[in-house]
């Protein structure tokens, strides 16, 4: 799988030029266990970043580990990006804004809605309460941004979404044995969903990919094997090209 993600890395590299040339990004965050990090324990928390952007008849979904769930990878994500992001009310973002005007933060309904379902499951707490009416005072302006541009959605849902198979795949794993076995796994993910996110059936795509990416001589060659650059009816079915003796 290394091996492989080392394969597909000149298509990871055109993929995110093309999602930091579009000027909306939604953002999100999930644990990974990681257990030979250099200077770390089996039991610290790693992070893998997941990005959903690009014009809306390209999608493009990536995945990036990191040590850390720190500004300092967030900013390494977002740099030579200029628009809206948007996530949940992670501090993070909210500091790499307030250096950076050509950042503007969108915020998610979907998690404001969650501070008051959390209200209703803990009733008797008032505390509960005075937390989500907080957390909605704090955010509203980031809240209602998504009112100013069309192309904004009310809520960080479809990145949620899009990380869920991780998250589900965690649960069988549970963690990764080396750093370069967390990057690998990244670049898998980030393939397959963005595949999924164009409408290609993922191991037809892959297959397809796997046997054209060795031939690849030029970032152009490269380029026209990205999900959105093929359509899926032009791949091969691999039950038809199998070879099945008879």
């Amino acid at each position: 799988m290394i091996k492989l993600a080392t394969l597909l890395a000149p298509m990871i590299s055109q993929l995110r030029e093309c999602l930091l040339a579009y000027d909306i990004v939604q953002m999100d965050e999930t644990r990974i266990q990681v257990l030979k990090e250099a200077g770390r324990s089996a039991q610290s928390d790693s992070y893998i970043w997941v990005q959903r952007g690009g014009p809306p008849h390209q999608p493009i979904v990536l995945f990036h580990y990191a040590p850390s769930r720190g500004r300092s990878v967030a900013a390494e994500l977002l740099a030579g990006f200029a628009g809206y992001v948007q996530s949940d009310g992670y501090e993070v973002y909210t500091a790499l804004a307030a250096a950076r005007a050509d950042i503007r933060l969108i915020g998610c309904f979907a998690h404001a809605r969650r501070k008051f379902d959390e209200v209703l499951e803990g009733q008797g707490k008032k505390g509960n309460t005075g937390k989500a009416l907080a957390y909605l005072r704090n955010q509203w302006p980031k809240l209602v941004g998504y009112l100013d541009d069309a192309r904004l959605a009310i809520d960080n849902n479809a990145c949620e979404r899009v990380i869920r198979p991780f998250v589900i795949g965690r649960r069988n794993w549970l963690f990764a044995d080396t750093p370069n076995g967390a990057g690998a796994s990244a670049t898998l993910y980030s393939i397959m969903e963005t595949a999924k996110a164009n409408g290609q059936e993922p191991y037809r795509y892959l297959r397809h990919v796997l046997t054209e990416l060795p031939k690849a001589s030029s970032p152009e060659q490269v380029a026209r094997l990205l999900p959105f650059n093929i359509a899926p009816d032009d791949i091969p079915d691999p039950s038809l090209t199998c070879g099945v003796g008879g």
